[in-house]
């Protein structure tokens, strides 16, 4: 591999500086002088008529400005719902959410009215006073209920519940499973969660009448998109609208969509012309950012006498809620994630997606492929179990291996593309992670504590993740006459570090240090075009754009400064900011100098007829996903008493390409880790059989803290990408993608001597005490 400067080194994070000083700028921090803040009037129920709206009381309210429904702001809307995000010929067209109900809600929280006051309290205390006048009606919150005859119907106006169907289906099932020596069934079941990052939603709203401008700041993963909605709902051009993402507290997929909230504040804003923010607070993230799951899979497998899988069939139905903002892309990954990185030779699901009166569902962290995942991984437990192998060996009799690569699938991506696993070494992968946990010795620690009471076990998945995912991703280079390096990409920062990333990839190309590179981005002020960030996509996307403009904006330069000296190309080199004579300290000119040579004088021609200017815009298109993997594995305790699980190690063993900041990259991971740990042992959106949500804080719903997550040991290893010019893959969300999978297994183990079969998580106490004592 061609040695470095700044690609794969650790290099500090440049984002770092103000938020640990205190100087982070998130949507709450903006300063906007007679801004006023904004409440929602929420549905207290699951499913109900609206009859009427009185707001008098409210209106009359000292400080407050204006309470509206969805009938006086459609003089601003040019329609009362939102666009589908994922525009797509199979959904009908009235499933998206309105901008606030019209005359019926659908889950408990949708937004019905809007009020303005000069503080949040008045309007706080304002939406209180605002009297709906609702007629309760028959609600269905178990999607399987959804699609059984005579179910209540979410929507009065639609014919049933059954969003769509389709089926992921490849080889001669009929023929697998006829033949099989051995079958085997399984009814798993995953929760609803949320995402939770620790700074919610928001939004302020301005609207400049010198410029006839609104500007949008969201804490939101898409500005373009949001731009591009807004401009639809509004009827607004690009020069009227600019969507600026500040600081973004984390978004892991609840913030990769346009949500009401976003399109009342605006349209609220076009119509006071007076600043109007909202700021969700944590009870309202529980009731309406949208949630993931959940997910009912119904299995059948085929396999040999040998271990190896022969086939798999079934159904998955899907609780998509009460709205589809953005599609049915969760579904779909989830049911294409299935085979991993397994050889799995024939496989038919058919799979259901119902609507409930329950929050919209979309991808958080991981995006469909934790759930796959864990249906494969508890396959390939149960085949163990059936013929007394090894977990982990039945795994190794199914890991495609390295001369099979890329493994090409039958399957397609949502785009029409392959399911291709392009680069990496699965089994490798296996042993290192064993390896490095102690399998080996593993029977004899087991041994031991359970001569003192204790049941240990250990746990083994492997997963893979698309990233990557396009259809582009927009980059500048620009070196300005003042020297200042700058980098503008529609790629969204969100905690993640992707700033430090591309800051690295233009130094290599420009010689100078990362820090000199200033990174703009989450402003559609600042690039015409960005898919935002989703996917683990943007290192891919974005870096491989900032790659090749860089080199371009490098090339020019060259071509420049040799114009400039007289000299060739061949016989210059760029070292610390400067390009001149190799070996000859201190000739030829600094990049500003180069970037000013072009900057043109009124009336006088550029040198050498160059294109004013030193600068690149750069599309990067990916031909397909690039599929990062990983092994974990994993050491559990289990209280047979309190029936508490301790994680005592955890080793992941992780491919995602070629390493940009090992940092960074070991950072996510870790972070994906212990997401992966509050899917398995904690989190649970709840909700009784009225659709009502019986987890609202953080008292119910549990995440796992500093006591949960042990220490994670990481091992990277690099298979590049064919795909992009940096050999990357994406690493946001691999880290979730095999845990539950892996924890799952390890808790499962540690019970054996009870006969214990985990088919749903999160595994809590609870549910552990009635499986333990059920079998005992």
């Amino acid at each position: 591999m061609t040695e470095t400067k700044y690609i794969g080194k650790p290099v500090h994070r440049v984002e770092d500086g103000p938020l640990l000083r205190g100087r982070g700028r998130f949507v709450d921090d903006l300063d906007c002088p007679g801004a006023l803040e904004a409440a929602f009037v929420r549905s207290p129920h699951a499913h109900a008529a609206i009859r009427a709206i009185d707001a008098g009381a409210a209106r009359r309210l000292l400080r407050v400005h204006a309470v509206f429904a969805l009938a006086d702001l459609a003089p601003q809307l040019a329609q009362e719902r939102l666009p589908l995000q994922f525009r797509t010929a199979q959904l009908p067209g009235d499933i998206t959410p309105f901008v606030l109900a019209k005359d019926e809600v659908a889950y408990v929280g949708e937004a019905v009215a809007i009020v303005i006051a000069e503080t949040r309290y008045v309007a706080e205390d304002a939406a209180a006073l605002v009297a709906v006048d609702y007629q309760p009606l028959p609600a269905v919150s178990d999607c399987r209920q959804a699609l059984a005859p005579g179910a209540p119907r979410v929507h009065r106006s639609r014919s049933g519940n059954l969003l769509t169907e389709f089926r992921q289906a490849y080889g001669n099932v009929a023929q697998a499973f006829a033949g099989a020596p051995r079958r085997a069934r399984l009814d798993l079941k995953q929760h609803r969660g949320g995402a939770h990052s620790i700074e919610g939603r928001g939004a302020l709203a301005t609207y400049d009448a010198n410029e006839d401008r609104l500007t949008l700041w969201s804490s939101t993963q898409l500005a373009h998109e949001v731009r591009a909605f807004l401009m639809t709902l509004l009827r607004l051009d690009e020069n009227q609208v600019r969507v600026v993402a500040p600081e973004v507290g984390g978004g892991f997929g609840a913030k990769f969509v346009m949500y009401p909230e976003e399109v009342a504040i605006a349209a609220s804003c076009l119509k006071l012309r007076c600043p109007i923010k909202w700021i969700e607070d944590r009870r309202e993230h529980f009731l309406a950012a949208i949630q993931e799951r959940d997910q009912y899979w119904e299995l059948e497998v085929a396999f040999g006498e040998d271990g190896r899988l022969l086939g798999v069939r079934g159904r998955m139905i899907h609780d998509e809620g009460a709205y589809t903002p953005q599609g049915i892309n969760l579904p779909y990954n989830a049911s294409t994630a299935l085979p991993g990185p397994y050889v799995l030779p024939a496989y038919d699901l058919a799979v259901l997606v119902a609507e409930t009166n329950k929050v919209p569902t979309m991808p958080v962290r991981g995006a469909g492929y934790p759930e796959g995942t864990f249906a494969m991984e508890r396959i390939l437990d149960r085949i163990a179990h059936e013929l007394g192998l090894e977990r982990a060996e039945v795994r190794r009799r199914n890991l495609v291996p390295p001369e099979k690569m890329p493994h090409v699938t039958p399957m397609k991506t949502r785009s029409g593309a392959a399911v291709a696993l392009d680069s990496g070494d699965f089994l490798a992968c296996q042993q290192m992670a064993l390896d490095l946990i102690g399998d080996a010795g593993f029977p004899e620690r087991r041994r031991r504590a359970r001569a003192e009471g204790r049941y240990l076990g250990i746990g083994v998945g492997n997963g893979v993740k698309g990233t990557g995912r396009g259809p582009f991703e927009s980059g500048i280079v620009r070196i300005g006459r003042s020297g200042r390096i700058s980098v503008y990409t529609g790629a969204m920062p969100m905690g993640q570090g992707i700033k430090t990333a591309l800051a690295q990839i233009c130094a290599e190309q420009l010689g100078v240090p990362p820090e000199e590179v200033a990174v703009m981005a989450g402003d559609t002020a600042v690039i015409p075009h960005g898919q935002g960030g989703f996917a683990s996509r943007q290192t891919v996307t974005a870096g491989s754009a900032v790659h090749l403009a860089a080199v371009a904006v490098r090339e020019k330069a060259f071509r420049i400064a040799a114009h400039l000296l007289e000299a060739s190309r061949d016989d210059l080199e760029l070292r610390d900011g400067r390009i001149g004579i190799a070996g000859v300290p201190g000739s030829g000119f600094t990049l500003r100098e180069v970037a000013e040579a072009v900057s043109g004088v009124p009336g006088y021609a550029l040198p050498g007829q160059f294109e004013p200017g030193l600068e690149s815009l750069q599309n990067f298109m990916p031909s397909a996903l690039t599929y990062g993997g990983g092994c974990h594995a994993v050491e559990v305790e289990v209280d047979i008493d309190t029936c508490g699980v301790t994680i005592l190690r955890y080793v992941v063993v992780n491919d995602s390409g070629r390493l940009i900041n090992p940092m960074i990259v070991e950072g996510q991971i870790v972070g994906g880790v212990a997401h992966g740990i509050g899917n398995a042992l904690f989190e649970w959106m709840r909700y009784d059989d009225a659709a009502q949500p019986l987890t609202t804080t953080f008292a119910d719903y549990l995440l796992p803290g500093a006591t949960d997550v042990p220490n994670i040991e990481v091992k990277l290893v690099e298979f590049p990408s064919p795909l992009n010019p940096l050999g990357v893959k994406g690493v946001g969300e691999a880290g979730c993608v095999p845990a539950a999978g892996a924890i799952v297994s390890a808790i499962e183990h540690a019970l054996a001597p009870f006969g214990v079969r985990i088919t749903e998580y999160p595994v809590t106490p609870a549910r552990l005490f009635a499986l333990i004592n059920g079998r005992q």
